[in-house]
């Protein structure tokens, strides 16, 4: 994590509405973006998303959003389109990336059908980001944790 390195004002906004995630910097995918470099709408800044939570449909999920620099995002594409015969390469790329991003600043609820902002709040003191492949740090359905942060109903999304 690089410390010095922060979001855009635009996306550490409360009235934060859209985010433009393009296809090709989905770094992983489940019936919607899971990580993704998202990209300011007003000024092209790069944000990294990572999935929190999400609903029973899967369609609103809940993201954290930490700043990322253009050369890092630039360098791992680089890298990727490369390719390798090294499966722990990519393994390797996309950790080098995660700590090229900032610490995490906002937390966001997102409809991935429409990339549409539903809620945005600065990260919560003492809420951290468990550090864990997705799959085994996605919370059970019944905690509403991250909704709630957000002031969603989880089972209403």
């Amino acid at each position: 994590m690089d410390p010095a390195l922060s979001l855009c004002e635009h996306l550490r906004a409360d009235d934060l509405a859209q985010l433009s995630i393009d296809p090709a910097r989905v770094l992983d995918w489940l019936d919607g973006p899971i990580t993704a470099i998202a990209q300011c709408p007003r000024c092209d800044a790069l944000g990294l998303l990572e999935v929190l939570d999400w609903s029973g449909s899967h369609r609103v999920r809940i993201y954290a959003l930490a700043g990322i620099e253009r050369a890092a995002v630039a360098l791992f594409q680089r890298n990727r389109e490369r390719g390798s015969c090294d499966p722990a390469r990519a393994d390797r790329e996309v950790e080098a990336l995660f700590a090229s991003a900032g610490a995490v600043e906002r937390v966001i609820a997102l409809d991935v059908e429409g990339n549409t902002v539903l809620a945005s709040a600065s990260r919560p003191a003492g809420l951290f980001v468990p550090a864990a492949p997705w799959r085994e740090r996605l919370p059970p359905q019944e905690d509403t944790s991250w909704f709630s942060v957000l002031g969603l109903e989880k089972a209403a999304t």
